[in-house]
């Protein structure tokens, strides 16, 4: 007979009572996934759904539960004799925020509150995480990739099964892409603990895997799953736990956001208990202006006031709102235009109740990457509408790329730029 350590969040290897680290369920330090590490800058604080891209701090707090973290299995057919542990819950905070525009570091304190048979509970701190971020492709929003370290000190307690009291390093490596609408992402790396062996288990050399898929299905909510594995080095299957999850992350107002879903960690026999539920709030400030060059806003010449017309079914602005070079920020002009917009719509709100926002571009550059810019560049004018006071289910945002000129390609308005615009199309 041996015992079998099914970790927190579903985690299954080979182990007996010492204390080996049972908590590995680590919420990611973004609001873009559950526990899969992100690689574009827009999955730090948003999504191209959640959000804004330009948010700098991130704030999390999130609860997890696992049943029958600790048994005792029957080697020969795999059944449970005994349960040791009855339950753990975890609450752990977490923070993050961005050093400059390609780097970000993050911190995870986790609570445990350990549950036997016997029906004593007890609370202790568990093992603190700091973990910095690269990102290699800042300025790309469509592919990004990340280098990842990440350092675990031994806080918590071997008595309570939530540390094995090794310091332990890491490293991973993370590639994301945006195939809008849907994201992928995916992590590998190693981890290693140098006390984390016992009898047979050797969980010392460990190689990570994750892989993840977010879907927008409204605009204030993502469906995700997720997939991560803890592969043993040498390999032994019995010591390479897996775990699938399965949830969503909607958004509360403009800065909070709200995660939840289940996981199971084994479909085997003897996992029959290995399940888990998890809940989370991720607070990160909002302010479109972040990320843009403003610095220049004192110097800009004023803007005259714009005069709006309503006109079949359009919001005809006399004055185009520009946008940085080949960036969805807006220039100050282009603020100022949709500042003085957000004031005309709250005066007209009874005859302008929906309003779709229609980003397009001229033919220069490729298709896709047109297409990608167009839909940034109309979501970017939604975000500071929204800012600017105008209630969230009043606007909903697309792109068309250089697919509707509204010049024919290679006339003079179009060399002189008029094709890339921005329309806004009352629909109530």
């Amino acid at each position: 007979m041996k015992i079998l350590w099914i970790g927190i969040m579903g985690w299954l290897a080979t182990a007996t009572a010492a204390g080996i680290n049972t908590q590995n369920f680590k919420a990611a330090g973004n609001i873009q996934y559950f526990t899969t590490e992100n690689a574009l800058l827009s999955s730090f604080g948003g999504s191209s759904k959640l959000g804004s891209p330009d948010r700098r701090l991130y704030l999390g707090l999130h609860y997890d539960f696992i049943n029958n973290p600790l048994t005792v299995v029957q080697t020969d057919n795999n059944q449970i004799l005994d349960v040791l542990i009855d339950h753990i819950q975890t609450t752990e905070l977490g923070m993050g925020f961005m050093i400059g525009n390609s780097f970000s570091i993050h911190a995870m304190v986790p609570f445990h509150f350990t549950r036997f048979p016997s029906g004593t509970t007890n609370t202790s701190l568990g093992d603190i995480t700091v973990r910095g971020k690269f990102y290699l492709l800042p300025k790309n929003r469509r592919f990004g990739m990340a280098i990842i370290p990440e350092f675990t000190v031994p806080t918590g307690s071997t008595r309570n099964f939530v540390s094995d009291g090794s310091f332990q390093p890491g490293i991973h490596f993370a590639i994301e892409n945006d195939f809008e609408p849907f994201k992928l992402a995916f992590n590998i790396g190693y981890r290693n603990a140098q006390n984390a062996t016992y009898s047979t288990i050797d969980y010392r050399n460990r190689i990570i895997a994750k892989a993840a898929g977010s879907l927008p299905i409204v605009d204030w909510l993502n469906l995700n799953i997720e997939y991560q594995t803890a592969i043993r080095v040498p390999f032994d299957f019995s010591q390479s736990p897996s775990e699938f999850y399965l949830g969503g992350v909607s958004q509360i107002g403009k800065s909070f956001y709200l995660s939840t879903g289940a996981t199971i960690g084994s479909f085997q026999e003897d996992a029959s208990g290995n399940y888990g539920f998890f809940v989370g709030l991720e607070w990160t400030p909002f302010d479109p202006h972040e990320g843009e060059e403003i610095k220049t806003e004192a110097l800009a010449p004023p803007v005259q006031k714009t005069k709006f017309v309503f006109k079949n079914k359009r919001i005809v602005i006399p004055k185009s709102i520009h946008f940085e070079f080949d960036s969805p920020a807006l220039t100050p002009s282009g603020r100022s235009i949709v500042r003085q917009l957000a004031g005309f719509l709250k005066k007209n709100d009874a005859h302008f109740k929906k309003i779709i926002i229609e980003g397009h571009t001229d033919s220069a550059g490729k298709d896709a990457y047109n297409l990608v810019l167009s839909k940034q560049r109309a979501a970017t004018v939604r975000r500071h509408l929204i800012y600017y006071g105008i209630e969230e289910s009043r606007l909903q945002s697309e792109g068309y790329g250089e697919s509707r000129p509204k010049y024919p390609w290679g006339s003079a308005k179009d060399q002189r730029g008029l094709n890339r615009r921005v329309e806004f199309i009352v629909i109530d």
